[in-house]
């Protein structure tokens, strides 16, 4: 699907400090009923921007729902198994975007060099329209 969920806008933080506030809530204002905000990460929940973005998101978007879409808890950044990890990575996103697994690309090459047509960037937040 080239366009699998028009009612989804992907917005991609890149830089955590210094926070960007204004930029953030300016863009998540350009949509009009937002019901829920989505975090999107590869690195485990304890991992990442998710501990550092929750409380956060949560104080800035009090209205909205506030969720999480990742790797579980985990000790080690990885599966360790492309095959598990590209696995992983394609219900993450199907995840977070409310769509089949099938509709989500396979990543060619290792994790560290795959390359996807749907990316579920490192720090990603999903505003749904």
């Amino acid at each position: 699907e080239k366009d699998p969920r028009a009612d989804v806008a992907v917005v991609r933080v890149e830089q955590l400090y210094p926070f960007p506030d204004q930029t953030l809530r300016a863009t998540v204002g350009r949509y009009h009923r937002v019901e829920e905000i989505a975090w999107v990460q590869e690195e485990p929940k304890n991992r990442g921007a998710w501990p550092f973005m929750e409380p956060r998101l949560r104080a800035m978007f009090p209205d909205n729902l506030i969720t999480y879409h990742g790797r579980d808890e985990a000790a080690s950044p990885a599966v360790g198994s492309v095959k598990a990890h590209q696995q992983e990575e394609k219900e993450l996103v199907s995840s977070a975007l409310g769509i089949s697994p099938r509709a989500v690309p396979v990543a060619k090459g290792t994790p560290a060099t795959a390359v996807t047509q749907t990316s579920a960037g490192q720090y990603t937040a999903v505003a749904s329209d």
